[in-house]
């Protein structure tokens, strides 16, 4: 059963008991995935002049974790510490040097690229010049594909009384698979790799477990939390980021609209797998082309991955002939 409006593709459950006004400071969480879109999407909160966003802070925890600098039962505690940090302004020192060697980091925020700019180049910028710039944005954002429960936000909205907002990014698992794939440079005529077909299925399984919580709505959620079809979005981009920022209880600015104009619409192939831009209605359907019919129908037998599908109302491909007739819509 979908839990979607069929009009905008969003959750319903959005009615929220708190007005937030234009000129609160919002604290905003783009909940994605690897390979589900999430550049393009954050790029509707990148282009506000008025939020500082950053990409991907749980990067630094994951490595962190790896060598064994924490243990992994300390991962959710070090990740919630970090959010929380974060959102008031204050980065960590380990934070700081991390972004500093991490180009990735300062590509897809351009409020840190302001922020390094003001203080002479990233590799210069300490913690407490980071805070300043920081504090002169009205809101902070965020984008985060480590995070593989909603409740590690539970505390910054019960504990803290956060003003934060919850988007939640969901792609179709045959497009996440695809996407990986091509990431993975396993050749398109050559069956999916077993990593791919893995990390797929863990992903249909952290989704699925994020959308029951969010089907019950706990009070503390209620208001707070928005899910996003990553097909929606490649649809209808404009309509989107109006539906978010009304989610959000801010105006849309023109910079923001000016971006997805020039963006969505490009006849060129894209600069690089983390381009955002592209033809974005094609990029919806782009997986019907760039996967094999069996790897399809892995993908689709993956129990977490059928149960997601039916949840979101992805229709099944049953027949190569099926696959490729685009009159049929899998969304």
């Amino acid at each position: 059963m979908s839990i979607l409006d069929p009009l905008t593709g969003v959750s319903d459950i959005l009615v929220n008991n708190d007005v937030v006004k234009e000129n609160d400071g919002l604290r905003i969480v783009l909940v994605a995935a690897f390979r589900t879109g999430s550049t393009f999407t954050g790029e509707l909160l990148n282009m506000n002049p008025n939020i500082f966003y950053l990409f991907e802070p749980f990067r630094i925890i994951q490595d962190i974790v790896k060598r064994n600098a924490i243990g992994k039962d300390l991962e959710n505690s070090t990740k919630l510490e970090l959010l929380t940090d974060i959102f008031a302004c204050r980065f960590p020192t380990y934070f700081v040097h991390h972004i500093r060697h991490w180009g990735l980091a300062t590509y897809e925020s351009n409020s840190l690229k302001d922020a390094c700019m003001q203080h002479k180049g990233c590799k210069n910028m300490t913690p407490e010049e980071l805070a300043e710039t920081c504090k002169g944005y009205k809101h902070v954002a965020m984008k985060v594909i480590r995070l593989q429960s909603l409740k590690l936000l539970q505390p910054l909205l019960v504990r803290d009384s956060m003003n934060l907002k919850v988007l939640h990014l969901i792609r179709d698992p045959r497009g996440v698979a695809s996407s990986r794939k091509y990431m993975y440079k396993n050749a398109a005529n050559k069956p999916i790799m077993k990593a791919v077909v893995d990390t797929t299925r863990n992903y249909c399984q952290s989704e699925v477990e994020m959308l029951e919580l969010s089907s019950v709505m706990p009070d503390w959620l209620r208001g707070r939390y928005k899910l996003i079809r990553y097909e929606d979005n490649a649809i209808g981009p404009l309509k989107m980021a109006k539906n978010v920022y009304d989610f959000l209880n801010l105006k849309l600015p023109p910079k923001v609209t000016q971006w997805i104009n020039e963006n969505t619409k490009s006849d060129v192939t894209p600069m690089g797998v983390m381009s955002t831009r592209k033809n974005s209605s094609a990029a919806a359907q782009s997986w019907r082309f760039r996967l094999l019919y069996n790897d399809v129908e892995v993908i689709q037998n993956l129990p977490p991955c059928h149960k997601l599908m039916e949840i979101l109302g992805y229709n099944r491909i049953t027949s190569p002939i099926q696959m490729y007739n685009m009159s049929y819509i899998s969304f």
